[in-house]
């Protein structure tokens, strides 16, 4: 309901109100949310920044989602994946939906492997750790196949350095030598899986004898 130029009120479906005619312009707007819910942009804004006693009736009828640029959203429906949200303000009608979002951040992020205690094919014992840099591509995948993506990505990496490691042999000229890096300009790529929506960026390996 608009008091001009503004809205007044958001009264949730089935309640009933009464307003005094007067200088006031009021005006009723109806909206049918049986399937489009999402709130239009402008009246998004208008809604969100909203104060007393609109915030309260506002906070009862709306869910919103500000979605940095550096991330995209996710909306969960009734428990089912709905729609994917670009960044950018996102508001949705409540009334008679479980309506919640998650966020996903798509920028590439770095992961720590290490301390891993690795024997070489020759049987000399490496204490190796692994940086390596991973993106998230595909966020639908990502969460529709995996509990923690997060968690998985860790795994993956482990399995790819004892898989390396343990498949190459260390001279003794080389094992004397202390702490030697080597960085791979492919990166450690995911073993015989599907990426599951991620990617691994370039890594660098650093190699510690044990003594």
């Amino acid at each position: 309901m608009w008091t001009a130029p503004r809205p007044e009120a958001a009264p949730n479906t089935g309640k009933r109100q009464l307003y005094w005619r007067g200088p006031i312009e009021v005006r009723v707007v109806k909206l049918d949310i049986s399937k489009e819910f999402q709130v239009s942009p402008d009246l998004a804004k208008v809604l969100v920044r909203a104060k007393h006693p609109l915030a309260a009736q506002v906070a009862d009828a709306v869910s919103a989602v500000e979605v940095p640029d550096t991330a995209v959203g996710l909306l969960i429906v009734d428990g089912e994946l709905a729609k994917v949200l670009e960044s950018g303000l996102h508001a949705f009608w409540k009334f008679q939906r479980a309506l919640k979002t998650e966020l996903l951040d798509r920028r590439i992020q770095a992961m720590e492997v290490a301390g891993q205690e690795i024997l070489t094919r020759d049987k000399v014992s490496l204490r190796v750790n692994l940086t390596a840099l991973w993106q998230v591509l595909d966020v639908v995948t990502a969460r529709s196949t995996l509990s923690n993506f997060v968690e998985f990505a860790y795994k993956e990496l482990q399995f790819a350095l004892r898989e390396a490691v343990g498949a190459r042999t260390l001279g003794a000229g080389d094992a004397g030598e202390g702490d030697r890096e080597d960085r791979q300009a492919d990166g450690v790529r995911w073993p015989r899986r599907r990426s599951q929506g991620r990617r691994a960026h370039q890594g660098a390996r650093r190699l510690i004898c044990k003594q």
